[in-house]
């Protein structure tokens, strides 16, 4: 009944991204993809890492994409641009 078709957007339940001190002034960002499970890891931190200019990894054991620096905000701001999460499903963690 009624809908016309179209198909609702997958959103993710809850989105965890922390961040990490390494030593002195450095730090790295992790994104937990528990909740994301239909993203494309490859091409999403390919993406990232331009977008953001760090560099970016994906941990299959631990299941989670790494990128070097604070992009805890821009990270969050992009994937509600890009409809892999509501921006009230985002948690943010660290400092």
């Amino acid at each position: 009944m009624g809908g016309g078709g179209l198909a609702q957007p997958k959103f993710a339940k809850e989105v965890h991204i922390r961040i990490f001190k390494r030593n002195g002034r450095k730090c790295c960002t992790t994104l937990s993809l528990e909740a994301l499970s239909d993203l494309q890891t490859k091409p999403f931190v390919s993406k990232c890492s331009k977008k953001f200019s760090c560099n970016g990894s994906f941990n299959k054991k631990e299941n989670i994409i790494k990128f070097s620096g604070d992009v805890r905000d821009e990270l969050a701001a992009y994937l509600v641009e890009m409809g892999h999460a509501k921006k009230s499903s985002i948690r943010i963690h660290g400092f």
